[in-house]
């Protein structure tokens, strides 16, 4: 019988031509061609389009195909048709031109950029994507010499090379410090013989895409170098060599070379033109100043709460070299660490002029600092932004713009966290952006940063604090106390973790007996004087909060003469400077605080003149001293601005200050709620005169929402609760306002008698009871 469908007909007639196997060979062999560019592109970092190119050609091709595979997919000998050898050759050929040749290359490795520099002038620059950047780490190199007086080249190698390999703008490197302290590691924990897997494990960290280890000897009055680059995913070593050589800058333009060619075996990009300088012309060419230099570098990592150790190196290596930009860098710096901003812009700003050959990387890096701490926030922002045009996988770049927005304006500040995260930074910026989102007060975004922080960085203890102060926020207090009695738990010998056990207690558990032995124990288990001084802080806060006030000024009194050990006296009494006078306020020592404040600037008249006027209206703010504060406030704009800053809004909350002094209580209140919006310390502990302004200007449910957040904050704090009695007593809640009172009473029977808060909450009670 004659089959009458005609469908039928034709896939008997595909299926006896083997089209249907065929046609699912060409598009499994398509699809395997595809995996395989894809891997080339991942492994060897070629050109992504080349995925893109490949699957238009096949797909092109694939009617020509189709074509060959109907005419000859039957078995048996058959004939090459004409239209064939036409048709073929013509889709191999526009396969060809529509997949490799219309679709270009240039445009997935480079991006074309104008822009203007500082001055101008316009800067026209191929920068590398993604694909065509390699990031390394380098960590410090061993010393094998037995020659303690060579040390500093276990720092100085790594530098140097970073400068050498940084002139590449196609490579970004990570210092070693950097590598190690993300990894939970110190400088100095590198050379108690860390593992080569613990090495792998901060490389990862990072992240890295490469890492080099080395070690250094001297054979016959000759450098001998031994480095490895190995891959930082899989640990695959790439490459390793043993160079000698007497000169050691040869030694690392050796390296450098070696370096390139290893993680570029084959050259895919080069569009894009820099000058190589030697390494001899990066840092310094007199040997005597470069390791000056690097020892004081390895003891500013070895030794950071002693800036004056690796003072002493900095001054002797500009000496030895007047042209070495690094060193006036350092020296700069560490001036600044010692005495403020204005001490380090003299040598800032010479390491910015001798840097003017240098490659636009470390200029702009010099330029950065020297705007930041010139107050000059305009030339700054500029630079940064030029910085992450040119350097888009640079984290410095978007990390110090996210710092500057973050005291002007948030939502930019996430912004530029959002650019960064986009460019890879993920692992690395989500604590930055846990912050901000903090600051927002959108707390549980906060939270999701701060927790996918903490899976790639489980030992950052302050990120972990920060997440605590987050779920202390969301009001889940028990999730805040399982994390800091397991930080304890993990880390039953840390001074740090055990302070901040006793600090939860005390604070949001109001279990001070507890906290207080904490406290003591810690003292028992400090080893430095940073922790013994934190130990001896917290006591303090502790009796200041139970009202035993000349117990909390002893504490404070013996955290000072710690801190005096590795930190400069004047620094230390600006830092608690308003502690004591919060002190001696509830003690009502209006005498005894006036002649510490004399004392304070008499004997540190070098660095507290800057912030002398300050101390002033503090002061008269505090003990009410109105003439005191006429005096000082027409000049306290332009002492903000030497010390803190010209961006620092500080000025705010003096204003406002001057504005309640004028009973002008309204537009004090809208100038606390400004400084407290833009300067993102939150309203969870608020000054008394927030309050009394908001009380004042008539706006009782302002002021019960600023009482209630410090109250959330600090539920144990009597003062706050003191507060609230006066704010219930403007809402005509009576019997509420004597709870509040009993509150603070109870927390308040160990204190002094003469304590200002409790006297202020007996009178009040005691009024409000005989009515």
């Amino acid at each position: 019988m004659k089959d009458n469908n005609p469908d039928e007909t034709m896939i008997k007639d595909l299926w006896n031509r083997r089209f249907f196997q065929f046609f699912a060979t060409y598009l499994g062999a398509g699809w395997a061609l595809i995996q395989f560019a894809e891997w080339l592109v991942a492994r060897y970092k070629f050109n992504n389009t080349l995925v893109d190119q490949l699957a238009i050609f096949l797909l092109i091709c694939l009617p020509a195909f189709l074509i060959f595979v109907y005419n000859h997919g039957r078995p048996g000998p058959d004939k090459w048709l004409l239209s064939e050898k036409i048709i073929i050759p013509i889709s191999i050929v526009l396969g060809i031109i529509v997949g490799f040749i219309s679709i270009p290359n240039n445009p997935q490795d480079f991006e074309y950029v104008e822009l203007q520099d500082l001055n101008g002038e316009l800067i026209k620059r191929y920068v590398p994507n993604e694909n065509n950047i390699r990031k390394i780490g380098v960590f410090p190199f061993e010393n094998k010499t037995g020659i303690d007086s060579l040390n500093y080249l276990r720092m100085g190698f790594p530098e140097l090379l970073q400068n050498d390999l940084l002139q590449d703008p196609r490579l970004y490197q990570t210092t070693p410090n950097s590598l190690l302290g993300k990894a939970g590691f110190t400088y100095n924990d590198f050379f108690e013989n860390i593992s080569f897997s613990q090495k792998f494990k901060a490389a990862n960290a990072y992240p890295t895409d490469y890492f080099m280890i080395g070690i250094f000897d001297i054979i016959d009055e000759n450098y001998k170098i031994e480095f490895e680059i190995f891959e930082s995913k899989t640990g695959k070593s790439i490459h390793k060599n043993s160079i000698i050589n007497q000169d050691f800058y040869t030694l690392i333009d050796n390296i450098t070379s070696q370096t390139i060619n290893a993680i570029f075996p084959i050259e895919i990009f080069q569009t894009i033109d820099y000058k190589d300088l030697p390494a001899v012309d990066l840092v310094s060419s007199n040997t005597n100043a470069l390791k000056n230099y690097f020892t004081g570098k390895e003891m500013s990592s070895l030794n950071s709460e002693d800036p004056l150790k690796a003072l002493t190196f900095f001054e002797k290596a500009v000496q030895l070299d007047k042209n070495c930009a690094a060193c006036y860098f350092e020296l700069g710096n560490t001036k600044i660490l010692l005495n403020g901003f204005k001490a380090g812009i003299p040598d800032i700003e010479k390491s910015v002029n001798l840097a003017s050959f240098l490659y636009d990387r470390i200029r702009f890096y010099y330029q950065e600092r020297f705007f930041y701490i010139s107050f000059d926030y305009e030339s700054q922002v500029k630079l940064l932004e030029m910085m992450i045009r040119l350097y888009p996988f640079q984290l410095s770049g978007y990390a110090s713009l996210m710092d500057y927005y973050n005291g002007v304006n948030v939502e930019k500040a996430i912004e530029i966290g959002n650019q960064a995260i986009k460019n890879g930074f993920q692992k690395t910026i989500s604590d930055e952006m846990g912050k901000l989102y903090f600051k927002k007060g959108e707390y549980k975004k906060a939270q999701v940063f701060f927790e996918s922080y903490l899976k790639d960085y489980p030992n950052d203890s302050e990120v972990k604090e920060n997440l605590i102060e987050t779920f202390i926020a969301l009001h889940e207090i028990d999730r805040a106390q399982i994390l800091i009695e397991e930080n304890v738990l993990l880390n039953p010998t840390s001074v740090e973790a055990i302070i901040k056990l006793a600090v939860f207690e005390r604070r949001h558990k109001g279990n001070f007996e507890k906290s207080e032995k904490l406290l003591k124990q810690s003292i028992e288990k400090a080893i430095t004087s940073n922790d013994l001084a934190d130990a001896f802080f917290n006591l303090c806060t502790l009796k200041n909060q139970t009202g035993e006030i000349k117990e909390a000024i002893a504490y404070l009194n013996k955290s000072k003469e710690t801190q005096y050990r590795y930190e400069i006296p004047a620094i230390v009494d600006i830092q608690t400077y308003h502690k004591e006078m919060n002190l001696y306020w509830e003690l009502d020592s209006i005498e005894a605080f006036k002649n510490l404040k004399s004392k304070y600037i008499e004997n540190h008249r070098s660095i507290l003149p800057i912030v002398e006027c300050l101390f002033e209206l503090d002061y008269a703010e505090t003990f009410q001293d109105t003439s005191t504060f006429l005096k000082y406030f027409p000049s306290y704009r332009d002492s903000i601005i030497n010390f803190y800053g010209a961006d620092n809004k500080l000025y705010l909350l003096y204003d406002a200050y001057y504005e309640s002094l004028k009973d002008n209580n309204c537009e004090a209140l809208n100038l606390f709620n400004k400084y407290y919006e833009v300067s993102g310390i939150g309203i969870d502990e608020v000054t008394e005169d927030f309050i009394n302004a908001a009380i004042n200007c008539g706006k009782y449910d302002e002021a019960r929402k600023l009482v209630n957040s410090n109250l959330n904050s600090s539920p144990f704090w009597p003062y706050y609760h003191y507060l609230s009695a006066k704010v219930y007593l403007l809402e005509k809640d009576k019997k509420q306002a004597i709870k509040s009172l009993e509150i603070a009473l109870d927390l308040l029977k160990n204190a002094d008698k003469n304590n200002k808060v409790v006297l202020l909450s007996q009178n009040l009670y005691h009024s409000l009871k005989e009515n």
